[in-house]
């Protein structure tokens, strides 16, 4: 069998990745929300995945602790979602502020 694009596409969440999101109301002084990506699912029939966030008590307003993100959305927003694969930036985009 052949991979799967989100196999073989950088850009994709694994699970292991570090994610960081800034969030769109997200103010340039305000720090980043941190977690992990520990599971991939499905919703709907589009690939999500799940983070356990560093802390519990600092998750992204519009993360849904049941359905996670939409991998589209992490692969497709940089600006927003950052992903960082064996210490290493998945993508060199920064937060929209800091350009």
């Amino acid at each position: 069998m052949f991979p799967s694009l989100e196999e073989t596409n950088s850009w994709y969440p694994q699970i292991g990745d570090m994610i960081v999101v800034y969030p769109r109301m997200l103010e340039p002084h305000e720090p980043g929300y941190v977690g992990t990506i520990i599971s991939r699912g499905k919703y709907n029939g589009s690939s999500t995945a799940h983070v356990m966030w560093s802390n519990p008590d600092h998750v992204p307003p519009y993360y849904h602790k049941e359905i996670g993100y939409l991998t589209t959305n992490i692969r497709n927003l940089p600006h927003e979602f950052q992903l960082y694969r064996a210490g290493k930036k998945v993508r060199d985009v920064e937060p929209r502020w800091k350009k």
